[in-house]
This record gives structure tokens, sequence and C-alpha cells, in this order.
């Protein structure tokens, strides 16, 4: 986790691993997951494997 300390998001995080794979597909890919959030803990985010790209996921803290 980084402290921006500026803006809407004050802290970002991102997240690298591997992720092992289910029938039909065979091994272990990469994931990586990334996020902005404020000092609740909610913001934006978007995560990668193999060729999915998808940004804009709406974060929210649970307390």
């Amino acid at each position: 986790m980084h402290h921006t300390g500026y803006g809407e998001y004050t802290k970002v995080i991102s997240i690298q691993g591997y992720v092992h794979a289910e029938p039909p597909l065979i091994g272990t890919f990469p994931f990586r997951a990334y996020m902005s959030i404020n000092n609740e803990g909610n913001g934006i985010g978007g995560f990668d494997y193999l060729d999915v790209h998808v940004n804009g996921v709406p974060v929210t803290a649970k307390r």
C-alpha cells in the first residue's frame, strides 16, 4: 500500500501473484489486482488475468 496523501484517493494498493487454473485450463497464470481508495476504504479498482482486463470496479469497505 502506498499513501498518496492528496486528492480523492489517498491510498493505492497493488497485488500480484499466480492463480491455479481449474479444468479446462491447465497450470497457473499471472493475476494482478489494484485499487485506489480513500481514508474510509472506498474507491475504484480493477484486475487483469490472461487476456482479460477489467477496470472501474467499485471498491466498498465492509465494517
